[in-house]
């Protein structure tokens, strides 16, 4: 530990010596279990104070600070717990940090299949305030200095990580405290490269801290920022409603991301786009979002969301599966003059019919019963050209099975051919 609770802040140095017979700093590696830690009490430290903690690895000679500088002070004093390491095996997945509350559990990419290992630095850093009273201090900047070349945190001769540009070199950090936890949250991607210093520097409270108290997690690492670490669906469902078939999604942040598009299959294997939608682009809030398919499948189909980025990578969610949009066999036809309809029903019901044409606008809507067993109906549109109509059943709700009046979710959509009538004289 360097300093104490009665020592002024401000004197509490961390010497580095870097003379002609002799480099010393702290050394500071591991696997993320035994790293050494360094302890310093920074206490209220005012703004603007620079603090440069002098890791560095040995042998070979390397020397790799870290700065911060204070934005806002926090309250009754504290201490900043410092620590950082090299993966041992290049696979940042098997290396990750197991110390502190919540630690990484992935070290995976929206950009690529699992593990993103090959486009980020092999190196964690732990920065952690701890102590302080209602209110953590904020930093105004973060400075990381990592080693490239042969000792190959960036691609060198040891580790295969030649996804890297170094130049798209920005900091992430995990944050537990996001629904679901993981690289994203408050803060994304940030920071800028200087290749030619091998630092990433990140300004700003807002970008450093985040929305809320500084470090709500403790654990940091650089990637490429064209494969950003995971961008996490938080909910996505499909439901009929009325006919058609209404998909949600949520996300809890995004990262460069473009648009989202809705696809449909009929056996979960070929899927067709069927809408976009805008995405956020980048976003730190639950962002919720929803499109139609007022054209579903009657049977079983299946539903899945891709979420497209700015370069071109995608990724999706897992599939929705919509069983049918109706618990009767409802069969639609398009006849001369109008349309044809059977329903093999359950029970007895009443059934709202609608057509529109292709702009949308309702050309009919009645309200039918529809009896237990096999009906066969014939709905006319008088005054029509021959073309492509849309057909909505829905069923009503019923007072004493469905509630007061409340549309059942069920029902069936369908575009048919309608053929003009042809009058005989």
């Amino acid at each position: 530990m360097v300093g104490d609770a009665t020592t002024s802040a401000a004197t509490n140095t961390i010497m580095y010596t870097d003379a002609a017979a002799r480099v010393s700093w702290i050394i500071s590696e591991g696997d993320g279990t035994t790293n050494n830690r360094v302890k310093w009490y920074i206490g209220n430290a005012v703004a603007g104070s620079i603090y440069i903690v002098p890791f560095g690895r040995r042998p070979p000679n390397q020397y790799i600070p870290l700065t911060l500088t204070i934005g806002a002070a926090g309250t009754a004093g504290g201490s900043f717990v410092f620590s950082t390491y090299r993966t041992t095996d290049c696979i940042n997945s098997s290396n990750l940090p197991t110390t502190g509350t919540f630690p990484p559990i992935n070290y995976n990419s929206s950009a690529i299949p699992g593990d993103a290992s090959n486009y980020g630095v092999d190196r964690f850093w732990e920065i952690d305030a701890t102590s302080y009273g209602a209110t953590k201090p904020d930093l105004s900047s973060l400075i990381f200095t990592y080693i490239d070349g042969a000792l190959a945190e960036v691609a060198g001769v040891i580790c295969a990580n030649t996804g890297i540009t170094e130049a798209n070199l920005q900091a992430q950090r995990w944050n537990f405290n996001a629904s679901p936890a993981g690289w994203q949250g408050d803060i994304f991607l940030k920071g800028t490269n200087t290749p030619a210093s091998n630092i990433v520097t990140l300004s700003g409270a807002a970008v450093v801290s985040g929305a809320s108290d500084l470090l709500n997690s403790r654990w940091w690492t650089l990637i490429d920022n064209t494969y950003p670490l995971p961008v996490t669906w938080l909910d996505f469902s499909a439901e009929c409603n009325r006919g058609d078939i209404t998909i949600k999604w949520s996300t809890a942040s995004e990262q460069n991301s473009d648009f989202f598009t809705v696809e449909q299959s009929l056996n979960g294997i070929n899927f067709t786009a069927i809408t976009n939608v805008l995405a956020a682009g980048n976003s730190n809030t639950v962002k919720n979002y929803s499109a139609v398919d007022a054209d579903p499948y009657s049977g079983t189909s299946f539903y899945r969301v891709r979420e497209t980025d700015f370069n071109g990578k995608y990724m999706t969610t897992d599939q929705m599966i919509v069983n049918g949009c109706s618990n009767d066999n409802i069969f639609i036809y398009g006849s001369e003059g109008g349309v044809s309809i059977n329903i093999d029903a359950i029970t007895e019901e009443k059934y709202n019919f609608e057509i529109y044409d292709v702009l949308g606008q309702k050309l009919m809507n009645e309200t039918k019963t529809i009896y237990a067993g096999s009906n066969h109906l014939k709905l006319a549109v008088g005054n029509i050209a021959s073309g492509i109509y849309v057909v909505k059943i829905y069923p009503v709700g019923n007072p004493s099975t469905r509630g007061y009046g409340v549309y059942s979710s069920n029902g069936v959509t369908k575009k048919v051919f309608i053929r003009l009538q042809q009058n005989l004289y």
